[in-house]
Order: C-alpha cells, then structure tokens, then sequence
C-alpha cells in the first residue's frame, strides 16, 4: 500500500461547497459511553477496559482509509467534508464521528468515580491525573494505529487547525508527526529524532507551541478542483 499526505484549506473546501449534510461518515458517539468501560476493583483502583473499547468505538481495518486530521474548533466543517467524500470511493475517519471530545470522556469518569463529596467539578488531584493520562495515551496510541490502516492522511488546514507552521493542538502535532515517521519510513529515510519527538511530547493542559512546519512541507496541497477529484474521486 501507498500511503500518501494531503493539506487542504478550510477555505477551499467551504469555496467549493465540498461538503454534504448527509451522515455516511457514521457517527458513533450516541450510542457509546465511556462509563461502560470503566470498573472499580477490589482495592478500590479504577480500571479502564481500554481493549475492548477500542475494539467497539474504531472501525476496523477495512472500514477505514482516509485519516482527516483537523482542529475541533472546526469540527462541523471537517463533519460535512467527511460526508462529502464519503459519497465517493473514499472512506473517511474522523475522531469527533466516535467521540466530542477526550475532555468530555475524562470529565464524565471524574464526574462518576473521582468527584469530591459536596463540591461541584472539583475532584481528587492524584486520580483526576490518572484518568487525563491513560484516557489521553490510550485515545492517541489508537489515533496513531487508525493513521497506520488508511493509505490517505489529510489534514484540514485553517488558522486553528496551524498557523505560520506552529500548531497550538497536541493532537494535530501527535498526528502529524505520526504521518511523518510513515512518511520518513516510506522514503526509507529514518531519522530517530522524529520518533523521539512523538513519544515524549508535552500534553499539559496549557497552551504548548509545536513547531509542525516539516510535517506540513511533506503533505501535498490540494488547491484545485481537478487534483481533488484525482485523489478523491467524484461524489
């Protein structure tokens, strides 16, 4: 398989009414719930069953083969694309059609396990850590083996997704560094700075400036309508 990376502006696709209200890219989320995954065990530990969870909120290998990586600030747009292509011979991922959002996930095992008796969102420091560490690895580790079943990777690009190379989202940084280390391998280039880079980013919970300027120059732009079909196929 070749595994090709595509940028496409935000602009582009609104300009070109690239986008469908239809729902073929299946939405997941209302049926799932994270709290189904989640058991006390004896000595009282939380333990997320995070197996069988990816195995019910991922498609599997075959359902899937073009990664949308995106901001969520433009999730509806990013939504309305999805279905959009889907409509053609592509088969588009998106995060948001399976889950809203990781902080969603992590606040709604708080609110159940972790909430301190009589105060409002406020929870135990220790355990609250816990759960916004293993719920935020175990979503990315299954991000990255979706990005290494499709043989597409796109990203969706506006000024919240990267602006000036630097992206603000952890997630989109974790993405793209992903596809780069594919894309490296499939140029059979390896460079062990970039699979450091993945492995030990920062995902604190302030704004973190990520220099993604390399991974943007590798994806090919989509700009005209003719390329866009070429790739996508025509709806």
């Amino acid at each position: 398989m070749m595994f090709r990376g595509y940028v496409i502006e935000e602009a582009f696709i609104r300009d070109h009414k690239l986008l469908s209200y239809s729902n073929k890219a299946n939405e997941k989320n209302d049926k799932l719930n994270i709290l189904n995954y989640v058991k006390k065990s004896f000595e009282g530990e939380l333990i997320l069953d995070a197996n069988q969870m990816i195995s019910d909120w991922f498609p599997t290998e075959n359902e899937s083969n073009v990664f949308v990586s995106h901001s969520h600030a433009d999730v509806n747009v990013v939504k309305q694309f999805a279905n959009y292509i889907a409509s053609g011979i592509k088969h588009p991922f998106v995060d948001a059609t399976v889950w809203q959002s990781g902080d969603d996930l992590i606040k709604k095992i708080n609110d159940t396990y972790n909430q301190i008796s009589g105060e409002e969102h406020t929870y135990y420091y220790d355990e609250a850590h816990k759960i916004s560490s293993n719920v935020d690895l175990m979503l990315a580790m299954a991000l990255n083996k979706m990005i290494v079943h499709c043989e597409t990777f796109i990203l969706i690009q506006s000024d919240n997704a990267v602006l000036d190379g630097q992206t603000y989202s952890p997630w989109i940084m974790s993405e793209l560094n992903m596809y780069y280390i594919l894309h490296e391998l499939q140029q059979q280039i390896w460079n062990p700075e970039i699979l450091y880079r993945s492995a030990y980013s920062n995902y604190a919970s302030i704004s973190v400036e990520y220099d993604v300027g390399k991974e943007i120059e590798s994806l090919e732009k989509i700009n005209t309508m003719s390329r866009f079909e070429n790739v996508f196929g025509t709806p």
